[in-house]
């Protein structure tokens, strides 16, 4: 800070240089009503009012798109996880049906009985969230440990702090442990309550096909209940809706895809492709007979493959981003206030001090926009506020388009090689964050102000930044030309060494004081430490997501095979050979392994690209080659995770199992 006269002194204000009033306001209210406010007691449209988030907008953009995919992993995880609850509590009630019907028929009465198998899968749900939040709570404290600083976290300090860091979570895992367990329970409970126990004296006991009525209502209000609690903790409750609505959709396409693929199944067995090979027949007639494992696995793994194929491609979308947002050459210095008559004397004199520096010099006129197709602003944009304050009080920064320091990336359009023809609207790329916010597109025209003199303009391109380059952010492009006349500033970037970029700010200080010189070796360090922590925490919460899914996925395909077991020791006891027996299961494998990669990979992309780029706005359709070894793989990896037990269990004495049921 210095005086008045020292400002007159220093001889920077003169023709072309900009004298601004900047006031920096903190207040509890909240944001978009103050501005509002704001703007009826300042009606000027020159006023441009930024906030904290903006001046960081790259990263903080990055940050919600890494939120965004968290929350994604977070419903993905949590509706395999209940797929893996369904189908266990399921197992393990066919495992009571005997149990049930002994009880039953020995005169236990109904409500005492429904009380006991409440009671043990409350426990049990307890158990498990207990369990799971205690190593999700190792997790966390091991990520707050390395990263925690980045992120302004660290240990709990006092009663309210532990409280809020450490014990809620631990509850929260708890309460959706036993409320997921009890809506995944209640279906399966009441059908295998309301079993016959005359079955027992007919060697097999079944639940009963449908629950009844009463259990039925109890479990669509325990699953609204549900429902609603996920979406009120979480933090997107939109996102989750859209997400629940593609998980429906996603199921009714699945149950399509196996009726049709039964009908397929059974149309190729009777086609004469299996004849005279057991095997081959067997595996077939595996896919469509009515108590086919084959709906209960496709419909698991395909949703939950789906769904694991589609957070798969837009974590590696993102970490992509993540990569090429710091780039890989960045300016060592930017530079602000070069005068024209100075741009010959910095640049040989930054080329005298590091002979291999680069420098790169780019006009930089400041304008306001008036009208947008011709209308006047304030008509164009009066159902938006909000983009009318905007455009109204925002100063646009315009340009030539000269060695791309910026890294500029087209999104529509074209380029252009031409110069600005006379008396015509000049060509322009404009950014894609202002483009989008004001809802303009190749073929729109504006007129801009500067220096009292209008400039017409038709936006030719949209393009955006690749990374964070610099700090010019230019709002728009031009054509050669259309801004001579009104140059009196230039900006620039110099390409040297960082111990070469301090010699440099040093001889400019003395030099050439009015230049104002920013270094981003340390900011760029600073940004890409934060971004690359943050990778490394959505890479490790996608693993342990795709372990989880893994585990669960297997442990489903592992209850769908006791029934196959059975079968396969009776064919075992009726002539078949073993090895024709395993030949035919692990075509079975193959068959499965295949279709559910194919329609995962196919079902992931669609849901995955159109999120991609309407909630990361980031391109992901090169990466499909991606979604489809993950779904191959999981799908493998679980199908013969589950076939493997299964293969065990055939060597042993199949007059044990058959006797053991």
């Amino acid at each position: 800070m210095i005086s008045e006269q020292a400002v007159e002194a220093t001889e920077l204000i003169r023709p072309g240089s900009r004298v601004d009033y900047e006031y920096r306001v903190k207040t509890d209210q909240n944001l978009d009503t103050w501005l509002a406010d704001f703007e009826q007691a300042f009606p000027e449209p020159n006023w441009d009012t930024t906030t904290f988030a903006e001046r960081s907008q790259r990263i903080a953009e990055r940050l919600d798109q890494i939120a965004t995919a968290l929350i994604l992993i977070a419903f993905t995880t949590l509706f395999i996880g209940g797929l893996g609850v369904a189908n266990s509590i399921h197992a393990y009630l066919d495992e009571k049906l005997g149990t049930i019907a002994t009880l039953q028929t020995l005169g236990l009465r109904r409500k005492p009985l429904v009380a006991i198998y409440l009671l043990q899968i409350g426990l049990l749900g307890s158990l498990a969230g207990l369990i799971g939040g205690g190593i999700g709570l190792g997790f966390s404290a091991v990520a707050i440990s390395l990263a925690g600083d980045a992120y302004a976290l660290s240990g709990p300090e006092g009663a309210g702090g532990w409280l809020s860091l450490w014990f809620v979570p631990l509850l929260l895992s708890w309460l959706f442990a036993v409320l997921t367990a009890y809506v995944f329970a209640l279906p399966a409970l009441a059908r295998a309550l309301a079993a016959s126990p005359a079955g027992l004296f007919r060697g097999q006991v079944q639940a009963a096909r449908n629950e009844p009525r009463t259990w039925r209502v109890a479990s669509y209000v325990l699953l609204a209940i549900y429902i609603s609690a996920t979406l009120f903790w979480l933090p997107s409750p939109q996102l989750g809706f859209l997400f629940l609505l593609a998980v429906v959709v996603l199921w009714a396409l699945l149950e399509g895809i196996i009726k049709g693929l039964r009908r397929g199944a059974k149309a190729l067995e009777n086609s004469g492709f299996a004849d005279r090979k057991f095997a081959r027949r067997l595996a077939l007639a595996n896919l469509h007979r009515p108590d086919s494992p084959l709906r209960a696995t496709l419909l698991s793994l395909g949703t939950a493959l789906t769904l694991v194929v589609a957070c798969t491609l837009m974590v590696t979308t993102l970490l992509r981003a993540l990569e090429t947002t710091i780039p890989a050459e960045s300016p060592a210095l930017i530079l602000y206030e070069v005068f024209p008559d100075q741009m010959e004397p910095l640049t040989s004199g930054l080329e005298s001090l590091d002979p291999s520096s680069r420098t790169e010099l780019l006009p930089l006129v400041r304008a306001r926009m008036a009208a947008i197709n011709k209308e006047p602003i304030a008509d164009a944009l009066a159902d938006d506020p909000r983009a009318r304050r905007e455009a109204m009080g925002d100063e646009y920064k315009l340009t030539y388009l000269a060695g791309n320091p910026e890294g500029l990336e087209l999104v529509k359009g074209n380029w252009w090689s031409t110069p600005a023809p006379e008396g015509q609207p000049a060509y322009m790329a404009m950014e894609d964050r202002e483009a989008n916010a004001l809802g303009l597109t190749v073929g729109d025209r504006i007129e801009f102000t500067a220096q009292d003199q209008p400039i017409a303009v038709e936006i030719r391109a949209i393009y955006r930044q690749k990374g964070l380059q610099t700090r010019f952010w230019f709002e728009g492009v031009l054509q050669q030309g259309a801004l001579n006349g009104l140059i009196s500033l230039y900006v620039g970037a110099v390409y040297q060494s960082d111990p070469a970029a301090k010699e440099s700010q040093q001889w400019l200080a003395s030099n050439i004081p009015n230049v104002i010189t920013l270094r981003t070796a340390d900011w760029l360090e600073t940004a890409g430490d934060l971004l690359n922590k943050a990778a490394a925490g959505l890479a490790a919460v996608a693993s342990v997501s795709l372990l989880a899914s893994l585990l669960v996925l297997s442990s489903v395909v592992s209850v769908s095979r006791r029934r196959q077991l059975y079968e396969a020791n009776l064919l075992h006891c009726l002539g078949a050979r073993h090895q024709a027996i395993r030949n035919s299961m692990l075509l079975e494998t193959g068959l499965l392994t295949l279709l559910a990669t194919v329609f995962a990979t196919g079902l992931g992309s669609l849901i995955a690209l159109p999120v991609a780029d309407l909630a990361l706005k980031l391109p992901a359709g090169d990466l499909w080659w991606i979604g489809a070894l993950v779904a191959g793989v999981v799908s493998a990896l679980a199908l013969l995770g589950g076939l493997l037990p299964t293969l065990r269990a055939m060597r042993l004495n199949p007059a044990v199992l058959l006797r053991d049921g």
